[in-house]
C-alpha cells in the first residue's frame, strides 16, 4: 500500500511486505469522496486498494418493493464507477465493493479490521465555511477507529508536492505519528517536516494593553525556551535531523499555526495522533486531531 517502492507498513506496530498492504476508500454517491479517491490513488500506489460503497439497509428495503435487490446493487456499482471516473479521469486497478449496511460508520469501522488504512471524505470544502466540518459519519469513525484514518477535504483537486508533515506532541502519541510519517516519506521519496506549535501570549485585548510589554516579552521568551528544550530532547530521542524540526509560536492557536504551515509548504499529508481529551472536549466531541481533520486544507491522517 503506500509506497511506489516501499516494503514497510505505515503502522508502527506492524511490519508487512507491500503485497500485504491494503487501503480502503469510503465512496458515497456525492462529491464528498472525490478528494478521498485522489488521495487513495496516490497513497496506495500499486498496492491493494478497495473502493467501498455502503448502501443503507433502510433505502435498500424501501427500493426492493420496486426493483430486485440485485438490480439496485448493480445500479449503485455503476454509479460508483461513474464517480471514480469523474474524480480520477480513469478507473484505477482497484476493487469496487458494494455492500449493504445498517449504520454506515459501524460498517466502515468493521471494514478497518481487514485493512491497514481507511480513507474517507469530510463534509466541509477547503474554501467553504460550513458549520458542519467533518460530518456525522467521519466523526463517529474517528472516535472508534482502531487503524489509521485519513480524512480528506471533498474538493481536494491534487496531492501536494511538499513534505510529509507531523503535528508533533513531545510524547508517545507524537512518536506514533512520526513512525507512520517516516515510512510514508521514505516510500514516496518525500522529505519530512516535524512541527511543534505552541500558543504565544497576546498582550492586547481589543486594542488595549493589558500587561506591560516587557512582562509579555519575558514570558514569551521563557515559554519558547521551555518548548524548545522539550522539543529538542524529544526529537533527539526519536533520531530526528535538525533540518526536519520546526518550532512555531504565535498568538494563534496551535491548530491554526499547523494548518497555516501545511498550506504554505504544500503538504500532501498532515499526520497526527489522538491525545487524551479534556472533559469539555469529551462533551463537545472535539479533540486536537479532529480539529485538524475538520479545518486543514490538506488530508489529515489520524493514527
Amino acid at each position: 500500500m503506500l509506497g511506489d517502492h516501499g516494503d514497510d507498513s505505515l503502522r508502527a506496530h506492524s511490519l508487512q511486505t507491500a503485497n500485504d498492504m491494503k487501503s480502503i476508500v469510503g465512496v458515497d454517491l456525492h462529491q464528498r469522496c472525490a478528494g478521498a479517491l485522489r488521495v487513495g490513488a496516490w497513497y496506495a500506489a500499486a498496492d491493494e486498494l478497495v473502493l467501498l460503497h455502503l448502501v443503507g439497509e433502510g433505502f435498500l428495503h424501501h427500493s426492493a418493493a420496486f426493483h430486485p435487490v440485485s438490480e439496485i446493487m448493480e445500479r449503485e456499482r455503476r454509479a460508483v464507477e461513474t464517480i471514480v471516473q469523474q474524480a480520477l479521469g480513469t478507473v484505477p486497478s482497484a476493487r469496487i465493493e458494494v455492500e449493504s449496511a445498517g449504520e454506515i460508520s459501524d460498517a466502515l469501522v468493521k471494514a478497518q479490521g481487514s485493512a491497514d488504512t481507511l480513507i474517507i471524505g469530510r463534509n466541509a470544502k477547503r474554501s467553504g465555511r460550513s458549520l458542519i466540518r467533518l460530518g456525522a459519519t467521519a466523526r463517529r469513525v474517528l472516535r472508534r477507529a482502531h487503524a489509521p484514518v485519513i480524512v480528506v477535504p471533498p474538493d481536494l483537486a491534487r496531492v501536494g508536492e511538499g513534505p510529509i508533515m507531523v503535528a508533533a506532541a513531545c510524547d508517545d502519541t507524537g512518536a506514533r505519528a512520526l513512525a507512520f510519517a517516516r515510512k510514508l516519506a521514505e516510500a514516496k521519496g518525500r522529505s519530512l517536516a516535524v512541527v511543534h506549535a505552541i500558543e504565544g501570549p497576546d498582550g492586547n485585548v481589543d486594542g488595549m494593553t493589558v500587561h506591560p510589554q516587557a512582562v509579555v516579552d519575558t514570558y514569551a521568551a521563557q515559554q519558547i525556551e521551555s518548548a524548545r528544550i522539550c522539543f529538542e530532547e524529544w526529537a533527539k530521542a526519536q533520531g530526528l535531523a535538525p533540518d526536519a524540526m520546526h518550532l512555531l509560536q504565535d498568538p494563534e492557536s496551535p491548530t491554526e499555526q499547523l494548518i497555516s504551515f501545511a498550506s504554505e509548504h504544500d503538504v500532501p499529508l498532515l499526520v497526527t495522533a489522538p491525545h487524551s481529551r479534556s472533559y469539555a472536549q469529551q462533551v463537545a466531541g472535539t479533540s486536537f486531531s479532529t480539529e485538524l481533520a475538520s479545518y486543514a486544507q490538506c488530508p489529515v491522517a489520524v493514527v
